[in-house]
């Protein structure tokens, strides 16, 4: 198996639960494991004091954080632009978990990497980050800033300033300094200059992406539930031109088939549950025959039926050894 391993999926399929015990699974086999996750809703946090192991590093990718040790700073600049930029949700995320990723796997540190992403729409925006890095960094974008170098002193921000102005967007940038106050051009300007300068570290994430579409390095692991619904949330996931299409697992998580052959096996014929059960058998049964239309690789998780976290994570964690992925 490869070194990186990405978990994607739609919400409330167990994608998290799923990754972290795939996680514990590979710590326990020995390997040196991370598990780095990009879900603005942080639900990995839940199992942190559940349970843990020397061979197993957690990290939640901070936008904040992680962009102001880029910047080597102990925080980032009082900037209102980078401040939006730089929320769980603006975008950022997905793009300084690239950067993250990138200088993970080029420690050489772990044997195993975990990737963790945001669900469904959040998950196509990771997809397209290096798209979103190249356009940022196009080379028409690059003359403009070329103007300005985040060294030099004021008159070249007033160069700059002037160059924007001349491009027909005077009126626009005049309303926004009223409205937001007179620092706001600053603030723009000092911002994009920042993210300017860090250009090189930015870019060399594109090298990742070759990385994450190479089967020799990288196994994708699309989970979805036993729910017809969930499953065309899938679909369309999978039509995306960035998707993987090699060395991907479907992973079938909160499974009921084993469990409702037996409870057919013990209904008596004439019995009206007897139907019931049939009906929702021949749904997943159906259900799971498409998914294997879709993809080579299949696995089934059975629904764990308690209310207790560990209880889970156990059942689940011993379900991976067995799978002897």
């Amino acid at each position: 198996m490869s070194q990186l391993e990405i978990f994607c999926g739609t919400g409330g399929v167990g994608k998290t639960t799923l990754s972290y015990c795939r996680a514990l699974s590979l710590a326990e086999s020995g390997k040196k494991t991370l598990i780095l996750t990009i879900d603005p809703s942080h639900r990995l946090k839940d199992f942190i004091n559940e349970k843990s192991l020397d061979n197993l590093t957690i990290k939640i990718v901070e936008p904040k954080t992680i962009f102001a040790r880029i910047l080597q700073k102990q925080e980032l600049p009082k900037n209102r632009i980078l401040d939006l930029l730089m929320s769980n949700y603006a975008g950022m995320n997905e793009i300084l978990s690239l950067v993250e990723l990138q200088e993970i796997l080029g420690t050489e540190k772990y044997d195993k990497v975990i990737l963790d992403t945001a669900p469904g729409g959040h998950f196509i925006d990771f997809l397209e980050s290096t798209q979103k890095i190249k356009s940022f960094f196009s080379k028409t974008f690059i003359d403009l800033l070329a103007q300005f170098n985040p060294s030099d002193n004021a008159k070249k921000k007033t160069n700059l300033f002037k160059s924007i102005v001349q491009s027909g967007l005077e009126k626009l940038l005049s309303y926004l300094e009223k409205v937001t106050g007179g620092t706001f051009i600053q603030e723009f300007l000092d911002s994009i200059s920042i993210l300017y300068g860090l250009k090189d570290k930015f870019l060399k994430t594109l090298e990742l992406q070759e990385k994450l579409f190479d089967s020799q390095k990288c196994s994708w692991f699309l989970v979805t539930s036993a729910d017809q619904r969930k499953y065309f949330e899938v679909k369309a996931m999978v039509n995306n031109k960035n998707f993987a299409k090699t060395n991907t697992f479907a992973i079938i998580n909160k499974s009921n088939s084993e469990r409702l052959k037996k409870e057919v096996e013990f209904t008596p014929d004439q019995s009206p549950a007897r139907g019931i059960i049939n009906h929702y058998l021949r749904n997943e049964n159906s259900l799971i025959d498409n998914i294997r239309k879709d993809f080579e690789n299949v696995v089934t998780f059975e629904e764990v039926i308690s209310n207790n976290l560990s209880e889970q994570i156990d059942f689940l964690k011993e379900e991976w050894k067995k799978n002897e992925l």
